[in-house]
């Protein structure tokens, strides 16, 4: 082989170089590729991964949602019925006219129509009545459950013979009335499958203030119908009958009469509404009274009904309005606002079985504290009418919170026992406070001695058996 002379051999190293040098930029652009598309692919999983975690944080706020819109479905759609139920509207009718006195004719469905997942339903009603059951029969449908809409009504006011033959007997004249009224039907219910949550029952707890917040928000207004109370029949002619006498058989001193008598009533009614408002009024003796209560205000406004259209002179007219019947309204408008309050804020059953274990448990353990802590935690929650299934559980929970009330009492009786004989075929006894009190005794009211033994007697306070060891 030739061998290369120097300026070749310069040519051949300076040739080399540069193909390295080619192949060695070629490899640099080459990786800088490969870093791009691997930084790139860097961000795109970060912003995957920050899109996922943004969803995992929201899941917490959806299962809450879906939990309370869950345990509420029963309430949105209890004032529109599925559509297997509108026939009890007719049902509904016939009762609501039965409740206000009001004597029902034809009752006749109407048009129907559908829009969307609500379909609607009219019926129209004819009915004779006066101004005050219509009035009553009316407020039936506002104070239902269900959603129910007066779509419209036309009256056919009573003529003069009708009102002088109502007032000779005594009576109120009815009026001939046709009704419209519709109600709606919510279609929209199971539909699909619940999806499954984890811990549902421990989450609903923990959701129970804003479950009840969303019950209420769905709830329909009420309003209690307020009697006659002295108004006229806007309906009826005023003038007075020509040849009428212009008088009544019911004198002033009748009418005062009767005033006073029901001044007694009232004013009983209202001493036990201010007991029943003691703030640090136990539980069962607020339920006590407010049932004392509610069976003398309607005993009292039934009775007084049949009194009010008998109070004609206007001075006495205002006196009746003012001292007997809006007292009666107040006071019942204090035990409903109350019993609404008591169903917003009550509890599960479930939650208040857990809560009396926590109780007893505490009680158990010795830690009386605990115990009525847990207890007055809770209180607000734990009022229910007599009627109300929970009603017993609250007075088991009660009955726990007595018995934690009469111990800690029981332990700050000061009592030095200096001496104990106990006697197998006999009574046995203590010497305490400087005294000999045999079993069967009472060291003071409340304080019984039931039995000694050689470590410890056992006592009755205020219904409750506790013992003091020596």
């Amino acid at each position: 082989m030739r061998k290369l002379n120097e300026k070749q051999k310069v040519f051949a190293v300076a040739g080399g170089g540069l193909l390295v040098a080619l192949a060695a930029g070629g490899g640099i652009w080459w990786s800088r590729g490969l870093v791009d598309d691997v930084s790139n692919k860097i961000v795109a999983d970060k912003k995957a991964i920050s899109e996922a975690q943004a969803k995992i944080d929201k899941i917490n706020e959806i299962e809450s949602q879906v939990i309370i819109l869950r345990e509420n479905v029963d309430t949105y759609s209890k004032i529109l019925p599925d559509d297997g139920e509108y026939n009890e509207f007719l049902r509904v009718t016939h009762r609501f006219g039965y409740m206000s006195g009001v004597s029902l004719g034809d009752v006749q469905k109407g048009s129907s129509g559908k829009r969307g997942k609500y379909s609607h339903y009219s019926y129209r009603v004819e009915l004779t009545a006066t101004l005050w059951q219509f009035m009553k029969f009316i407020n039936l449908y506002e104070s239902y459950d269900r959603f129910i809409r007066v779509v419209s009504y036309s009256l056919k006011a009573a003529d003069r013979d009708d009102v002088a033959q109502a007032a000779a007997k005594d009576a109120d004249p009815a009026h001939k009335i046709s009704l419209v009224l519709e109600t709606y039907v919510y279609a929209g219910k199971g539909q699909g499958k619940n999806v499954e949550i984890p811990g549902y029952g421990k989450k609903r707890e923990r959701l129970e203030a804003e479950i009840a917040r969303g019950a209420q928000a769905v709830s329909l207004e009420r309003y209690d119908y307020v009697e006659k109370i002295g108004r006229r029949d806007i309906f009826v002619d005023p003038r007075p009958a020509v040849g009428g006498s212009g008088g009544g058989d019911n004198p002033r001193q009748y009418q005062k009469q009767k005033i006073d008598e029901y001044l007694v009533r009232v004013n009983e009614a209202k001493d036990v509404f201010s007991r029943w408002q003691q703030p640090d009024l136990d539980y069962v003796s607020k339920e006590t009274f407010a049932r004392r209560l509610r069976e003398s205000l309607s005993a009292i406004e039934q009775e007084a009904a049949l009194v009010t259209p008998k109070i004609t002179t206007q001075s006495l007219v205002t006196q009746w309005n003012n001292e007997v019947l809006q007292p009666i309204r107040e006071m019942w408008r204090g035990l409903r606002g109350d019993q609404r309050e008591v169903q917003q804020n009550s509890m599960t059953e479930e939650r208040m079985r857990s809560l009396l274990a926590e109780m007893t448990g505490s009680v158990a353990r010795g830690e009386l504290e605990q115990a009525m802590k847990i207890h007055d935690d809770n209180a607000d929650r734990l009022r229910f009418p007599d009627s109300d299934p929970r009603f017993l559980v609250a007075m088991e929970i009660q009955k726990v919170r007595e018995a934690i009330q009469a111990a800690r009492e029981f332990n700050d009786i000061p009592m030095k026992i200096d001496g104990v004989v106990v006697v197998q075929s006999g009574r046995s006894g203590i010497l305490v406070n400087g005294s000999v009190v045999e079993e069967g005794e009472y060291l003071e009211d409340n304080l019984l001695l039931k039995a000694v033994g050689p470590e410890q007697a056992d006592f009755v306070y205020k219904g409750f058996l506790l013992r003091r060891k020596w």
